[in-house]
């Protein structure tokens, strides 16, 4: 059973502390088919594995300082 709970800022320290890495082993390039005209294929590249960390780009405590959060909910 999944419990759903709406939370207030609050709980914005909590929600700090949960993992945003991804693990990378590939991107998609974009590839145009008769210059875009023919669709396009999205192509797999490997890459040097990698680990980003979304984490330091998302500070839920900092939200209040650049949005009005006033009317945004939280779960």
């Amino acid at each position: 059973m999944i419990n759903v709970k709406e939370v207030d800022r609050t709980y914005f320290d909590l929600y700090d502390r949960v993992s945003m890495n991804v693990e990378v082993r590939s991107i998609y390039k974009l590839k145009r088919l008769d210059s875009g005209l023919g669709g396009f294929i999205f192509d797999e590249v490997p890459v040097k594995e990698c680990i980003k960390d979304y984490s330091k780009y998302e500070i839920a405590k900092e939200y209040e300082k650049t949005f009005d959060i006033s009317t945004w909910r939280f779960y």
